[in-house]
């Protein structure tokens, strides 16, 4: 597969790269957004692109949420316009966190986000993403990301190891999806990502991604 990835700059962008470059064809990209042809050339030829946001100390709270916003729809546009299959973008567990800590919260659940600007971002975005995905006219993901841990030292309730982000995202990126459980196979889906064990069940149910993606979490115990 050709499969363009936005945010270059970010460890988890790095690391997805890194593995996708065994079997598929992968371009970066940067950014801006903008809304024309210039976008549409960018996309040309693509069956999936997977989009973060870059989240940078030089970036103001407004060059933000257009990032989130306009921006995440201008790709999307273009995409729809180049027929671009698939469409991954990685989001946040943080607009769920406003449910008591002894819930098991699932896709299901309408997200609670507060003003905080990384977490209002996250959940502007995913607006975005579902208009986009409801008029059926591009395969939508939207993966829900713990709070990302690389070296094992991080104490979130929802931590994801590195590993396991890599994991799930590859798997998004690679995975058709079939009827099963949960629904129907359809062009919005929305996974939570988040590592767990016996130690400590995860807070935010993994189900849909092990039952849908074959998303298989390595644990937090050692």
């Amino acid at each position: 597969m050709n499969i363009l990835v936005t945010n270059p700059t970010s460890r988890l962008s790095r690391e997805i790269v890194q593995s996708l470059t065994f079997a598929h064809e992968v371009e970066l990209a940067a950014g801006p957004f903008s809304h024309g042809e210039t976008q549409n050339e960018l996309v040309k030829d693509v069956d999936v692109v997977l989009h973060s946001l870059q989240d940078s100390p030089s970036i103001d709270e407004s060059e933000r949420l257009d990032q989130a916003m306009r921006q995440t729809y201008n790709l999307l546009w273009a995409c729809v316009q180049e027929r671009v299959s698939r469409f991954v973008f990685l989001s946040s567990l943080s607009s769920m966190k406003a449910y008591p800590e002894n819930y098991i919260v699932n896709e299901k659940w309408r997200p609670l986000p507060t003003t905080e600007i990384n977490g209002l971002c996250f959940h502007l975005a995913e607006f975005v993403c579902r208009e986009y995905g409801r008029e059926r006219s591009i395969d939508v993901r939207v993966l829900r990301l713990g709070d990302l841990d690389w070296d094992g030292k991080t104490g979130s309730d929802s931590v994801l190891h590195g590993a396991d982000a890599v994991n799930g995202v590859m798997r998004a990126i690679e995975f058709d999806l079939e009827p099963g459980s949960w629904a129907p196979a359809s062009t919005w889906n929305v996974f939570h990502l988040q590592s767990g064990g016996p130690l400590k069940p995860s807070r935010f149910s993994t189900r849909k991604a092990e039952a849908e993606l074959g998303f298989i979490p390595e644990g937090i115990q050692k």
